[in-house]
């Protein structure tokens, strides 16, 4: 696991450490689109499964959730992470995801931007650049997410362009 001195060169410090506050050591946790998975190193739980349509993400389970299901079953996992990840589905499809989603898992961090932006990255340095997936598809708003708690963190609102940051439990 990574110190506090790491948590303070991400993007990010604050939503970081909201997120590991978050995450119990007994926690099974699903990343869904997990990307680059930069936060992994810093969060303490049991277990972390990585699914992403990418192979360069080098992801634990090599999934396209654009075309395929998710596979788990049901309550396999104590919580799921969507961050920066449903935009990038059509919404109805993301929409499917989502439902699959809280069958497998118990609870849901989810974030996205309430904006729309394409996505498309021309600088060749990112890990990202040439990903095909990276492309924005749908444009969530909050009302997408009514039976979500949403948290506020500074962080997502420098540039007053809004995201959500929301939580959603299995009762």
């Amino acid at each position: 696991m990574k110190s506090l001195f790491d948590i303070g060169k991400t993007q990010c410090p604050e939503f970081l450490i909201w997120l590991m506050n978050q995450i119990k050591r007994e926690d099974s946790v699903l990343d869904v689109g997990c990307g680059n998975k930069w936060y992994h190193s810093f969060l303490n739980c049991k277990s972390i499964v990585g699914i992403d349509a990418w192979d360069k993400a080098s992801p634990d389970f090599l999934i396209d959730l654009s075309k395929k299901n998710l596979f788990f079953p049901e309550s396999s996992f104590d919580m799921a992470l969507i961050l920066d990840f449903i935009e990038h589905l059509e919404k109805e499809r993301g929409k499917v995801i989502l439902c699959q989603i809280q069958v497998i898992a118990r609870r849901i961090i989810l974030l996205t931007p309430l904006f729309w932006r394409d996505n498309l990255i021309s600088d060749r340095t990112s890990w990202y650049y040439n990903n095909p997936y990276n492309l924005h598809l749908s444009c969530w708003r909050e009302q997408d997410f009514s039976d979500w708690r949403r948290y506020f963190l500074p962080c997502f609102n420098k540039s007053g362009e809004e995201y959500f940051l929301g939580e959603w439990r299995k009762v």
